[in-house]
């Protein structure tokens, strides 16, 4: 997920009652709920880094226990040092109840991560095996405005606090908005998007009509609320999968549903074999239309010779549903691209996880191409 909805997350866990058990409990959850992402300093390495470590080894379940205690410890470091001396008599923050606090946070941002089609890859460094949840979008609004309407309707009264959630919910309907203007397999939709304003006005109603509404009990219920909200997705998610099998029984092929953005009633479908990747549209109901086809071309020796370099190594391990193009060059020779059939048709994303392995002229990999069979290190 993105990191306004990790975010909003910290802060709802906080005022389910978190926020009680110690001071600087819910600065240590919106902390934690974001720390997770530090992988993306990869990206000053180059693509082909970010990729190996993009929800690599920080959001794993080593990488959590690892992150907890030095959150908690920077946390009361920072305690010691800048609040207490200016805070004399005030109650410190204690390390055991912040490294619960932290391990909290870290894991809501694992499972957050985990519910989308980007997967996580939690066992590492011992096992390189990806889990996938396939039933939320990578970012979605819906999230927002469930965990953010809570924190809204329960926040102090004050011309400060209308502003700023003024100007979030501002972004927040931006990005709905125009989600119109994407590929029509990712765009919200007029009456999604419609009813997600209606409930945004019914926010702001809300929050006049019921001043001194209680933060504890309205954080819980959006916590609840999101439960509830995936169990639908989960079903749905099914129904889409079931529909994708009966399509193409027969046809000796796996089928991953994927979420798209605002539609629970529509989902993208991928059937994939060992030869070519499907895509489709489902539409809960009313069938499955067909979209693209991919010719995955794995067994060619060219693409075969590109995956055993250090950056088809990287593909090989990261894109889910790996396809290649080999792209005919001039005297120099040829060039392999490897990519991913779950954002080829993303609007402004084609070419994400895509990894170029320029050829020979001999079809062999470019002399800069070298295994890296440890994997790659920024370092």
């Amino acid at each position: 997920m993105e990191n306004l909805c990790h975010t909003l997350a910290g802060v709802v866990l906080a005022r389910a009652g978190l926020d009680r058990t110690t001071p600087l409990a819910t600065a240590t959850l919106v902390l934690a709920s974001n720390l997770p992402d530090v992988d993306i300093l990869s990206v000053w390495w180059g693509d082909l880094a970010y990729l190996e470590h993009h929800r690599g080894i920080t959001h794993s379940v080593l990488g959590l226990a690892l992150q907890g205690p030095i959150l908690a410890g920077a946390v009361v470091l920072f305690d010691r040092l800048a609040r207490l001396p200016r805070r004399p008599g005030a109650e410190p923050a204690r390390f055991g109840r912040l490294l619960v606090v932290a391990l909290v946070g870290l894991f809501v941002h694992l499972l957050l991560d985990w519910t989308n089609m980007y997967g996580v890859r939690p066992l590492l460094p011992f096992a390189e095996t990806w889990s996938y949840g396939d039933i939320v979008f990578i970012v979605d609004p819906w999230l927002w405005l469930v965990l953010g309407g809570a924190l809204f309707v329960s926040a102090r009264q004050g011309w400060l606090t209308n502003v700023v959630w003024g100007l979030v919910f501002a972004a927040m309907a931006a990005a709905v908005t125009l989600s119109l203007g994407l590929h029509p397999d990712e765009s919200g939709g007029i009456v999604a998007v419609a009813i997600w304003a209606i409930l945004l006005v019914g926010l702001l109603a809300a929050r006049a009509r019921w001043p001194d509404a209680p933060a504890q009990a309205l954080s819980r219920a959006a916590l609840v609320g999101v439960v509830g909200y995936w169990a639908l997705l989960g079903l749905a998610h099914a129904a889409a999968a079931r529909e994708l099998e009966t399509v193409h029984r027969g046809q000796g092929s796996t089928v991953v549903a994927a979420p798209t953005l605002m539609r629970p009633d529509r989902w993208r479908g991928f059937s994939v074999t060992d030869t070519e990747i499907r895509t489709s549209q489902v539409l809960l109901g009313r069938g499955v239309r067909d979209k693209a086809v991919y010719d995955r071309n794995l067994d060619d020796p060219r693409v075969q010779a590109a995956l055993r370099t250090c950056p088809g190594s990287v593909a090989l391990a990261f894109n889910r549903l790996l396809y290649a193009e080999v792209t005919r060059a001039d005297d120099a020779g040829d060039a392999v691209a490897l990519r991913d059939a779950r954002f080829a048709t993303v609007p402004g994303r084609p070419d994400f996880a895509t990894t170029t392995v320029p050829l020979d002229v001999s079809g062999d990999p470019a002399a800069d191409n070298r295994p890296c069979p440890r994997g790659v290190w920024p370092w």
